[in-house]
C-alpha cells in the first residue's frame, strides 16, 4: 500500500513540475505558437475563397477569428465578440469593423444577424456589411453609415433584444435603417447556450457534482493540456460525426421554430413602427434554414 502511495505521489509531483515547466516556457509565447503553428483545417478551394493564401498570415487570421476572439458578457442580451485588432479581423465597440464607413452620417444602417452576418472566416473587407457600405458609397449614398452587429449564435429573439438595447441607449435615431439576416440559427442549437446550461447544471449543493465538474475545468486549463491541444490540432485531423435525427422530430422542431420566429417578427414590427425605424428582414439562403 505504501509503495502505491509513493508511486502516486511521484506521479503527482512529476505532473505538477511539468506543468510549471511548460507554463514558464510555453505561456509567454502561447499566442505566437498558436498564430504561427496552429492548424489550417481547410482545403485549397476554401483558402482561396477566404483570400489569405499566405500560410503564416492565414494561421494568424484563424487564430484571431476563433481562438483569439472569444466573448464578453453583454448586459440584457448575453454576449458579444471580444475586441480584437489584427490585419484582417477587427472588432471594436461598434461591432465588426466596416470598411469605408464615413466618420459621420445623417442616417445609420444597423445590420443584425448571426455569425454569417458577423463574418467569421471573412476578412473585414468581405463581410456583408462592408460590401453594403461599398455599394452605398459607389451609388452616392455617402450619408449612410453601416454597422455590423452580427453575433455568433444569435437568433431572431436575441436580435430583438439587441435592437431594444440600442433603442434604449439611443444608438438609433428615427428614420434609421435596420436590416435583419435570419435563418441559420433559428433551427440550430446554440453552442454557447449549451455551455451555459452545462455550467448551471453542475452548480448545485451536491459536492460530487461541483467537485468533478470544477476539477475537469481545472484540468482543461492546465499548461500541459493546453500544450497538448496545440500539438493535437496540428497533427490530427478530426472528423466530425453528424448526428442523425428522425424526420418526425425535425418536422416538429421546424413547426415550433416557425411559431417562435413569427412572434419575434411581430414584436420586431411593433418596435420598428413605434420608434419610426425602417426595418427589413431577410432569410439567409441556407439549406438547413
Amino acid at each position: 500500500m505504501l509503495r502505491i502511495l509513493n508511486i502516486v505521489s511521484y506521479l503527482i509531483t512529476i505532473l505538477f513540475l511539468s506543468n510549471i515547466l511548460i507554463a514558464l516556457i510555453f505561456f509567454p509565447f502561447e499566442k505566437k505558437l498558436r498564430e504561427n503553428f496552429g492548424s489550417i483545417p481547410f482545403n485549397d478551394k476554401i483558402i482561396k475563397v477566404i483570400g489569405v493564401e499566405n500560410k503564416k498570415e492565414l494561421r494568424k487570421f484563424i487564430y484571431h477569428t476563433y481562438a483569439g476572439s472569444y466573448y464578453d458578457y453583454d448586459e440584457f442580451v448575453g454576449w458579444k465578440e471580444r475586441k480584437v485588432k489584427s490585419k484582417y479581423f477587427n472588432v471594436d465597440q461598434n461591432g465588426r469593423f466596416v470598411l469605408e464607413r464615413p466618420s459621420k452620417c445623417k442616417r445609420n444602417v444597423y445590420i443584425y444577424g448571426s455569425s454569417i452576418t458577423f463574418g467569421y472566416l471573412s476578412k473585414d473587407q468581405n463581410t456583408i456589411a462592408s460590401f453594403l457600405q461599398k455599394i452605398l458609397i459607389r451609388n452616392n449614398y455617402k450619408n449612410l453609415c453601416v454597422y455590423n452587429h452580427g453575433r455568433a449564435n444569435f437568433d431572431s429573439f436575441r436580435e430583438n433584444l439587441l435592437l431594444k438595447k440600442h433603442i434604449i441607449n439611443e444608438n438609433l435615431n428615427q428614420g434609421d435603417f435596420v436590416i435583419f439576416l435570419d435563418g441559420s440559427t433559428e433551427l440550430l442549437p446554440s453552442s454557447l447556450i449549451a455551455k451555459f446550461k452545462n455550467d448551471l447544471k453542475y452548480q448545485s449543493n451536491n459536492f460530487y457534482n461541483n467537485f468533478f465538474y470544477s476539477f475537469l475545468q481545472f484540468l482543461k486549463s492546465t499548461p500541459l493540456i493546453r500544450f497538448y491541444e496545440i500539438i493535437e490540432s496540428k497533427l490530427i485531423n478530426k472528423k466530425s460525426n453528424l448526428k442523425v435525427i428522425h424526420k418526425n422530430k425535425i418536422d416538429n422542431l421546424i413547426q415550433d421554430k416557425k411559431k417562435l420566429f413569427s412572434k419575434n417578427l411581430e414584436m420586431r414590427k411593433n418596435l420598428c413602427s413605434n420608434y419610426n425605424l425602417n426595418c427589413f428582414t431577410f432569410i439567409e439562403p441556407n439549406g438547413y434554414a
